[in-house]
């Protein structure tokens, strides 16, 4: 690490002991009563309001009530759909790793936080002294885009799909936002030279031939399948996923449609759609390794028409990838 963001008023907070605390504190006033190890079954209404609390205690099955405040954090939903209220709250995952002992932390073994806390907002990391240790955490709310533009995917219950898309709009009419529908997205990925598995590739392609090779890390060790990739890696390719392009703007191919040099069918195309960025018609297709080459003339064949293609780049829009980074 090079360097960091120290945040000064940035601590560690326990919600189940800030819970306990205000408890106390609530049950010195002596209005109060809490009541522990306690299950929450069911909330009875009547004329849509609260009218009871059911529970597992044997002494107090039933407590009437005009009001019920819930605070019971991510169960919360859990006790809101038994009154019909959708509650978008959902627990996010946070990833938390620390080290063994290090020396300067030495004799701190009894207290948990005493140093400030520094972070890495650019890839959500933060570091902070867990006892004698350094503890590393990671809320990483990463962007995530099949359109090849900064984006994000939300990821939330079939429940709230609802409210979220409502939310966002609300909030995306002053900025200009519009609505954008599958379709355009298909465009967009294919001038990103984004695969799509069920159309572009499928369980008898390998990731070398597919042009995703690189995802596959040899380095992390054993993994179902090393061998069998290993010995495709030293194999010379006998066929490829390329780009395609086509200046004629009467293209429209769907799939499926037979690849030809002269009169011998070579391959097939596996999506198309025209690509509105760069101005042509654009293609993922099927072809021999050796008609791979960027610059290779090819023609399609569809409804008895020949359309004259060449092999592109993979990546027509944006390849250095600056704005998906931005």
């Amino acid at each position: 690490m090079l360097g960091a963001l120290w945040i000064p008023d940035a601590g560690v907070v326990k919600t189940s002991l800030v819970a306990t605390s205000m408890r106390q504190i609530a049950d010195r006033t002596g209005r109060v009563t809490s009541v522990a190890n306690t299950l929450v079954t069911d909330i009875e209404t009547a004329d849509g309001r609260a009218r009871a609390v059911l529970t597992d205690n044997p002494e107090m099955p039933r407590v009437e009530c005009n009001q019920v405040v819930i605070c019971t954090n991510i169960w919360a939903p859990v006790l809101c759909q038994k009154l019909g209220i959708n509650m978008p709250l959902f627990p996010g995952q946070h990833q938390y790793i620390y080290t063994h002992p290090v020396e300067a932390l030495q004799g701190l073994d009894d207290i948990e936080i005493n140093i400030p806390m520094t972070a890495m907002d650019d890839i959500s990391i933060y570091f902070r002294q867990h006892f004698d240790h350094i503890g590393i955490g990671s809320y990483h709310h990463k962007a995530l885009s099949y359109g090849g533009e900064l984006g994000w995917e939300f990821y939330a219950p079939a429940n709230y799909g609802a409210r979220l898309w409502d939310t966002l709009w609300e909030a995306g009419q002053d900025l200009g936002m519009h609505a954008t529908g599958v379709g355009a997205l298909l465009s967009l990925r294919l001038e990103k030279g984004y695969r799509l598995y069920g159309a572009d590739m499928h369980m008898e392609h390998n990731p070398f031939e597919t042009g995703l090779g690189w995802l596959v890390d040899f380095e992390k060790g054993n993994f179902i399948g090393r061998d069998a990739v290993l010995a495709l890696r030293d194999q010379p390719l006998k066929r490829k996923l390329v780009t395609l392009t086509f200046d004629d703007p009467k293209t429209v191919l769907f799939g499926f449609e037979p690849i030809l040099v002269g009169d011998e069918v070579v391959g097939h195309i596996a999506s198309g759609n025209y690509g509105y960025n760069v101005g042509k018609f654009v293609a993922l297709a099927w072809v021999p390794a050796e008609l791979a080459p960027v610059g290779t003339e090819i023609q399609v064949q569809c409804t008895g028409v020949r359309y004259p293609g060449v092999v592109a780049p993979d990546v027509l829009f944006d390849s250095s990838m600056k704005r998906l980074r931005a």
